[in-house]
């Protein structure tokens, strides 16, 4: 009893320092606080998931995409029917949920590391069709890692259902699924293996998409041209960078004329692209000064 009221009464009198301020400066010089923070590692800039670093993010944007993995919708279809063949949905759970092919698992990439006994199955992977350098990527790693097997479907499941592929599920509008946000915009835009097209309308963009190139119709025809003159292989998808007044019935319309070829389409006013670009800026410029000191006193 005598000693458990000791270590009470001890705590009593820290929380009390504590209460005062005489013990919130780290230039304290009450030792048993000085002893407790030994070996508390100090925080970084920023905050990451455990087991991540920034010389892993680092390699990882160094990476290089392998686009022997991608295949059509319409090979795909072939590629699935095939014994031991899975097909691996990387989308969100949300979107697994609306719609999927029929058979195919909801998995991220990074947890097929850990799936061995997949390692000998024909894998599909499946995204959104607008992420997909990372899945080239992961492509590659797995791979590396022993996977045998494993093909990417571009374009994504929009181009499964561009090319009227079964899926289970209501996946509502092609349109919907081929319409960027503004961050995806962004992404697509960076990389090189797609061709970014700008309508008319939207040409106050270039500079903000140096890759861009400024379509001077917005006819069919003159969006095969340039694709043709600018596409890398056939790893590329068309990002067409429309405008709001293109419509749903439009967007659908251009991407059957254009399949195989994979279409994604901003159909925003330029307004919405340039306000992003700021913000995304101000965000970049913070994490670069990295977190606010706090002063003692």
């Amino acid at each position: 009893m005598k000693i458990a009221l000791v270590k009470i009464g001890a705590l009593s009198a820290i929380v009390a320092l504590f209460m005062t301020g005489q013990l919130a400066c780290a230039q304290t010089t009450h030792k048993p606080v000085e002893e407790m923070l030994k070996g508390i590692k100090k925080a970084g800039g920023v905050c990451r998931p455990d087991g991540s670093s920034s010389t892993e993010e680092s390699q990882t944007r160094n990476e290089s995409p392998d686009f022997s993995c991608g295949i059509d919708a319409v090979s795909a279809l072939s590629w699935t029917g095939q014994q031991g063949a899975v097909v691996v949905d990387t989308r969100t759970s949300g979107e697994f949920s609306g719609f999927h092919a029929n058979g195919a698992l909801n998995l991220e990439v990074g947890a097929l590391r850990a799936k061995s006994y997949l390692r000998d199955k024909k894998l599909l992977l499946a995204g959104n069709g607008k992420t997909e350098r990372e899945l080239y990527i992961a492509c590659a790693n797995l791979k590396k890692m022993g996977f045998k097997q494993v093909r990417l479907l571009r374009g994504g499941m929009p181009a499964w259902l561009l090319h009227s592929q079964p899926v289970v599920g209501q996946p509502g509008s092609l349109a919907a699924q081929l319409r960027l946000t503004p961050s995806e915009m962004w992404a697509g835009s960076r990389f090189d293996a797609n061709v970014v097209l700008l309508a008319p309308a939207m040409s106050v963009l270039q500079k903000d998409l140096p890759m861009a190139l400024v379509l001077r119709d917005e006819n069919t025809e003159a969006i095969k041209s340039q694709v043709e003159k600018r596409r890398r292989g056939s790893s590329s998808s068309v990002v067409l960078v429309g405008g709001p007044g293109w419509t749903d019935e439009r967007i659908e319309q251009l991407a059957q004329k254009l399949k195989p070829l994979p279409l994604l389409v901003f159909a925003e006013k330029p307004e919405v692209y340039k306000q992003f670009l700021t913000t995304q800026e101000a965000v970049w410029k913070a994490r670069a000064r990295g977190p606010k000191k706090l002063k003692c006193g």
